[in-house]
């Protein structure tokens, strides 16, 4: 099954927390790696395929003394390149960043609370070509997402 870039990021969030050895202050961040290759971006008229690179995550847990977790990731892109129909090479700089606190850092439960936002300029070949700014707020009352930039990811078929 295929992921979008912003979804895989999402899930090594929050998924890739459980997968720490234990959740003591003192554990350094875990790191994992993600290619994005195949994802798609819609700028206006303009579709970007991500043809190379890798994003490079760095996650680390932590227990609150109230018995929840703390989840706190950063995400960066790495040489990520993306091509529109005609074959014009894009450069895709930024990343994303997420802190939210959870009961269960294993599984998405739904109550968590918190943030994850995706930050991404494109850059063609005569500059900045557009940006994604994606954010989803979780509150007590349910998530919010807000799309805020004129690029989006385009939803993967599966």
């Amino acid at each position: 099954m295929k992921r979008s870039f912003v979804l895989t990021t999402l899930v090594a969030c929050v998924v890739g927390a459980g997968f720490l050895p234990g959740t003591a202050a003192a554990d350094p961040p875990t790191k994992e790696e993600f290619s994005p290759v195949g994802d798609q971006i819609v700028c206006d008229e303009t579709l970007l395929t991500v043809s190379s690179g890798i994003v490079v995550s760095r996650t680390h847990v932590h227990e609150l003394p109230s018995g929840l977790f703390r989840i706190i990731s950063v995400d960066m892109t790495h040489d990520v390149t993306a091509t529109d129909e005609e074959g014009t090479v894009y450069r895709l700089v930024g990343g994303g960043r997420a802190n939210f606190t959870t009961p269960d850092p294993d599984v998405e439960t739904g109550e968590e609370i918190g943030f994850f936002r995706f930050k991404l300029n494109i850059i063609g070949p005569g500059g900045l070509f557009g940006t994604v700014d994606f954010r989803i707020r979780g509150k007590r009352n349910g998530a919010i997402n807000q799309d805020r930039g004129p690029c989006q990811f385009v939803e993967p078929n599966d």
